[in-house]
């Protein structure tokens, strides 16, 4: 479907994908309805996000704040996690005794469920619920229904309101909080901001190595480096420590290691004690 509308001007109108896709979908996967209509709806709204940042790329470029080109349109959109969007009454709906029941391809199924209390107790006092999304966890491998609830909630009065606070948000501080007495409180950002930039750090390395994030490095060098610390004497083996091991085969230490040796395959370097 992703590549229908690609094909087709990069669409994002769930009605024309409708149209031209519909009874294809539900012959071919034998899908409900709703679930089908559902496919187009969601479809529609990637295209609709992807044009949006395309938008306001466009806008950086023309006003100088950016020279990178938005890149998101040059290829259809894949769905990594498999998602489905259930429509709440049509598609799922809740059940007594914190069952919910769900429809799927074999029918209907309700299933027992559990969340965190507060937002389970708003369900149980008639919360407004709304679309609701399965979203598959593929690192813990299972399932999750992602429920929205819109809570009606009383305006706050003047005289409810004992304190007001203002809070501005950072990189260099996190949070800046001020009150209206002048008191304020400032949560740096310094230790969150250097683990951002140490992964950013990682990443780039990664890539340069070879791994499957980036290009392979060329074999000649990987390959020369292997040999020439494969033929090392085994004394100079035993000599060297572990710390100058890892520094060898690129850790945060890169700055000090000789830049021959960034290639190195980690299996090449061993210690009486440590195998790096």
């Amino acid at each position: 479907m992703s590549q229908f509308a690609y094909q087709h001007g990069k669409t994002s109108n769930s009605r024309k994908m409708h149209k031209a896709l519909y009874e294809s979908l539900r012959a071919e996967l034998g899908l409900p309805s709703q679930l089908t209509c559902s496919l187009f709806r969601q479809v529609g709204a990637t295209y609709t996000g992807l044009w949006t940042k395309w938008r306001k790329n466009q806008e950086a470029l023309k006003a100088g704040y950016t020279k990178k080109r938005f890149k998101g349109l040059d290829k259809p959109p894949r769905y990594v996690s498999p998602t489905l969007t259930y429509v709440e009454g049509r598609d799922y709906s809740f059940k007594t005794g914190n069952q919910v029941s769900i429809l799927t391809l074999q029918g209907r199924l309700r299933v027992p469920y559990h969340g965190y209390s507060k937002h389970v107790a708003w369900i149980h006092d008639g919360a407004e619920i709304g679309s609701a999304k399965l979203w598959y966890d593929q690192r813990k491998k299972r399932f999750s229904l992602l429920v929205p609830l819109t809570l009606t909630l009383p305006n706050p009065e003047p005289t409810t309101l004992t304190q007001i606070v203002g809070v501005d948000v950072g990189q260099r501080y996190l949070a800046t909080v001020t009150t209206t007495t002048n008191q304020t409180q400032f949560y740096s950002g310094k230790e969150a901001r250097a683990k951002a930039d140490h992964s950013a750090r990682l990443q780039k390395r990664l890539q340069r190595k070879g791994t499957r994030y980036g290009p392979l490095p060329s074999c000649r060098t990987s390959c020369s480096t292997r040999h020439r610390w494969q033929a090392m004497p085994a004394s100079r083996l035993m000599r060297t420590t572990p710390a100058r091991c890892a520094r060898a085969v690129g850790t945060p230490h890169e700055r000090t290691a000789p830049k021959k040796a960034w290639c190195l395959s980690a299996r090449s370097v061993t210690s009486p004690s440590t195998r790096t």
